[in-house]
């Protein structure tokens, strides 16, 4: 059976770059390489790129470097309730 993967992408809109992958980028130069090679080819098949559980502010700047188009985690919040956050935000 021949993958068609163009029938795979209609289902992803982006994909997740795991924490254990983020924890160190800024560290090992072997994990640098292997997320911007998954931000490379997410955008060759134009699917969006969202890194999860960045801690400080040298990975987020990595991750902007990479041209990782989304960056969630502890550095901008801990996890919110809706109302908190919604609250939060009105209030900044």
């Amino acid at each position: 059976m021949i993958f068609k993967y163009n029938y795979f992408l209609e289902f992803i809109n982006r994909l997740k770059i795991a924490k254990e992958l983020i924890d160190k980028i800024s560290t090992d130069c072997s994990n640098n390489h292997i997320v911007e090679a998954i931000v490379v080819m997410s955008k060759s098949l134009k699917v969006a790129t969202i890194a999860e559980g960045v801690e400080n502010y040298e990975q987020v700047n990595i991750l902007k470097d990479i041209g990782c188009d989304e960056i969630q985690g502890y550095v901008f919040s801990k996890p919110l309730p809706a109302k908190e956050l919604e609250y939060n935000f009105l209030n900044l």
